[in-house]
């Protein structure tokens, strides 16, 4: 029995060599199989501190060997071993929070007067532009830089020349040598890779690095490079570098990329979640339309993207959507109620879009004290081919499932469920269409390989008409050997003679 351990993983299917997930949104027409004899393993969460105030963690930061959050207006910082905030002084507000950190500083840029914290004191930042009010801000070339979507939201500020002496200077965007870049457009977003810094705007992306500067009267100019049109981020938080690649939320819920190599000129804008291969647009469209909160993160450890967005019903960020760096596949998560995170110690810590938790992410086998809930789809069978009448008799599934697991099965029309049953490892199987089986759910991970039984089940929601419609099939649980093989499906296909048949 193979054990997949798989952070995060939602829709596993490993199957046609590909591992392409989710399978629900593949371009694939086939009726694709889960490989026999897999288990998935997905880690979840657990609080680290929540102070109980009546408001989110809206800034999060990891330096000076510590993780600093922003809570209720203040600056803390988190103890993980007690599970308390220690309280380091007061912000003018935190409604609109971007960190930076450099050296020892963490610059917190409130969208009113900046503050800078050394590891030591907490101090107001009074050389800065005032009527500008940055709330969002990068490292890059040994500079800070700094803009905001309010008054002057067109001027991208870089701080002083950093010297040994001067390392204050980092964030002093005002005093001598400090620059303004001015933008056509709001920016609306900047990120810094390995060589480039990259700014994003209402209406275009543009790029520097360090051959975009000139001197002039000793002192230094950097002047952007245009790279694209009409890429309007979700917000500011929706742009992720890694390494020399960008992965970006637009406003029009599309993941897209920036690939370049350095010494090449040629850079571009690329698909990502609306790619031939590997995309998933229907599962893109089903998005909330508002994606102001939403936020995108790169987990270094595990090598993945991830972007935390609302579904489309929610007024939070309840959805993680990830891309695999290596597999090059994505991933869906749920129960992800995030609005920050940030990379610490070699782990991953997560605010709160709820409430005041700070939690640690990827800890155990199970959320926060419950059991981690998963799914997996079929491809969509009879993807829209409305020039074949395509007609199933019934769904069959054969497999191998565990002692102490139950499993739900849908089966899914144009986004609606027709029919539901479980499959229940501790009980016989039952066929039929009638009431479901039912059973205990399994409470959590074994300390022993549970007993393995085979079983088939059939189901027959009347003929299902799948002419130019979605098919699929899901299977969800909340146990941990969840082993079976997906569908065998009975078909009649291409037929000489149509009936309209009674949909459920």
């Amino acid at each position: 029995m193979a054990i997949y351990e798989l952070p995060f993983s939602k829709g596993l299917c490993d199957g046609a060599g590909d591992n392409r997930m989710p399978y629900a949104y593949s371009t694939d027409l086939r009726n694709v199989r889960i490989v026999n004899q897999v288990t998935t393993k997905r880690k979840g969460y657990k609080t680290i501190v929540d102070d109980i105030v009546g408001t989110t963690v809206k800034g999060m930061a990891s330096n000076n060997s510590a993780l600093y959050v922003v809570v209720d207006s203040k600056l803390k910082s988190c103890d993980i071993t007690a599970g308390n905030y220690t309280n380091i002084g007061t912000l003018p507000n935190d409604n609109d929070v971007g960190i930076v950190t450099f050296g020892k500083y963490t610059i917190i840029l409130t969208g009113a007067q900046p503050y800078v914290y050394d590891g030591t004191t907490l101090s107001a930042v009074t050389t800065y532009v005032a009527s500008s009010n940055p709330s969002f801000g990068t490292e890059f070339l040994n500079f800070t830089w700094v803009a905001w979507t309010g008054t002057l939201a067109n001027v991208l500020y870089q701080s002083r020349p950093i010297s040994a002496t001067n390392p204050e200077y980092s964030y002093d965007w005002s005093g001598s040598g400090a620059g303004q870049m001015i933008m056509k457009s709001n920016i609306l977003g900047i990120v810094s890779t390995l060589s480039k810094l990259v700014i994003f705007t209402e209406k275009s992306i543009e790029w520097i690095d360090r051959s975009s500067y000139t001197t002039i009267g000793w002192v230094l100019n950097f002047y952007p490079n245009p790279m694209a049109q009409g890429e309007k981020l979700a917000n500011s938080r929706c742009a992720v570098g890694a390494g020399d690649k960008i992965f970006f939320l637009t406003a029009d819920k599309k993941i897209k990329t920036i690939d370049y190599v350095q010494g090449i000129s040629d850079i571009r804008v690329g698909e990502l979640s609306d790619d031939e291969q590997v995309g998933i647009p229907n599962f893109m469209n089903n998005l909330n339309d508002d994606l102001s909160d939403s936020v995108g993160f790169y987990d270094q450890k595990n090598k993945l993207i991830k972007f935390f967005v609302r579904s489309k019903n929610s007024l939070t960020n309840d959805l993680c959507i990830i891309w695999d760096l290596v597999n090059k596949t994505f991933l869906v998560d749920d129960n992800k109620f995030y609005g920050i995170l940030v990379n610490h110690n070699n782990k991953v810590y997560a605010g709160s879009c709820l409430n005041s938790v700070t939690y640690e992410d990827e800890f155990g086998t199970d959320d926060d004290g419950g059991e981690i809930a998963w799914y997996r789809y079929s491809a969509i069978l009879a993807n829209g081919r409305a020039t074949s009448n395509k007609m199933y008799n019934g769904v069959s599934t054969t497999g191998t499932i565990g002692s102490g697991t139950t499993i739900t099965k849908e089966i899914i029309l144009d986004w609606d469920i027709i029919d539901s049953s479980t499959i229940v490892g501790a009980e016989s199987i039952v066929w039929g269409t009638g009431s479901a089986p039912t059973g205990s759910v399994a409470t959590g991970w074994p300390t022993s390989i549970p007993t393995l039984r085979n079983f088939t089940k059939h189901r027959w929601p009347e003929y299902i008409n799948t002419i130019g419609r979605y098919l699929q099939i899901k299977y969800s649980g909340s146990g941990t050997w969840e082993d079976f093989t997906l569908e065998t499906v009975e078909t009649k296909e291409k037929l000489s003679s149509y009936e309209e048949l009674t949909d459920k």
